[in-house]
């Protein structure tokens, strides 16, 4: 088994490649370098259904092989990073682009939470209204390494709606997207759209970049349209749909989604608790399990102190 998870991937050697009679692929994001398997009878699912059913897969796996025997070893590997056939079907294919974008979210989520809460723990709710740590830290004060994680933290979390949009993008289009993605995730999070705004700017600059590709150049051409061309163009479409059409829409829908949120409060704090938390639950990760979770946040620094 060749796992390619957050926590690293031992591949396959050359000879267990050569050995093998067909391949299994059990996974909700791209597989890196798959066209080493390119010679051998392919069964695909997803992660749950192998985890459930790894018997039928293996002998799936077995039929495959025995009715698409194997071809030639390709002589090298491929140095590309990831595929985006994410199997047939538009469903699976959206579900791998979203799922490939919230799986390089998931470390700044947790580096950024983990840091916001550990100020917090130090500092208290107060320490949102912290000073920058470069107008003067103090290495004996304990509320200025509260100050240093929460800020830290925040700056990391800053970072989710881009990365989001960029990897939504190159799951799509490859390295040419990632810029018109990040872009259009940076825009987002600019005019307060959210995660939702960074999920529909990544799909944007996916798509963009996919359509520009279908255009024939000239061969001389050919070298710098992913380096410059794709992109440039990618980007600025994106950038003017963001700010210009789509992007003021998404905002309202964000803004008052956190203000029918906020109105919850007090009395229907029992309902907000509810809500927030089926929110959490509801795409596990997704960009409405992260905007409750920025709502929540964002609730801690309102929290009254004692004495205000």
């Amino acid at each position: 088994m060749e796992t390619q998870g957050s926590a690293g991937t031992t591949p396959f050697t050359d000879a267990q490649i050569a050995e093998a009679d067909a391949i299994i692929f059990a996974a909700d994001v791209a597989v890196r370098d798959e066209e080493r398997f390119a010679h051998l009878p392919v069964v695909r699912t997803g992660v749950k259904k192998a985890i459930s059913g790894a018997e039928g897969l293996v002998a799936q796996a077995v039929e495959a092989a025995r009715n698409a025997p194997k071809g030639a070893v390709p002589a090298q590997r491929s140095a590309s990073p990831a595929t985006k056939d994410f199997g047939p079907g538009f469903g699976s294919r959206l579900r791998g682009w979203l799922m490939t974008g919230v799986s390089y979210v998931i470390p700044f989520v947790a580096a950024g939470g983990l840091l916001i809460a550990l100020g917090f723990a130090l500092g208290g709710y107060q320490i949102t209204d912290a000073p920058a740590v470069t107008d003067g830290f103090d290495v004996a004060s304990l509320a200025s390494w509260a100050a240093l994680f929460f800020q830290i933290g925040a700056l990391a979390f800053g970072f989710l709606v881009p990365v989001l949009g960029g990897f939504i993008a190159y799951a799509m289009a490859d390295r040419p997207a990632i810029v018109p993605g990040f872009v259009g995730g940076a825009i987002a999070a600019e005019i307060g759209a959210g995660f939702l705004g960074g999920l529909i700017a990544g799909l944007l600059a996916g798509a963009v970049v996919m359509g520009l590709k279908r255009f024939s150049v000239p061969k001389a051409m050919a070298g710098i349209m992913p380096v410059v061309v794709y992109p440039l163009l990618g980007t600025l479409v994106v950038g003017i749909a963001m700010f210009v059409i789509i992007g003021p829409p998404l905002a309202a829908v964000n803004t008052g989604l956190t203000a029918w949120l906020t109105g919850l409060s007090g009395a229907n704090a029992l309902l907000l608790g509810a809500i927030v938390g089926l929110m959490m639950a509801f795409d596990m990760g997704g960009p409405v399990n992260k905007a409750a979770y920025t709502f929540a946040i964002a609730g801690l620094g309102a929290v009254p102190r004692p004495g205000c």
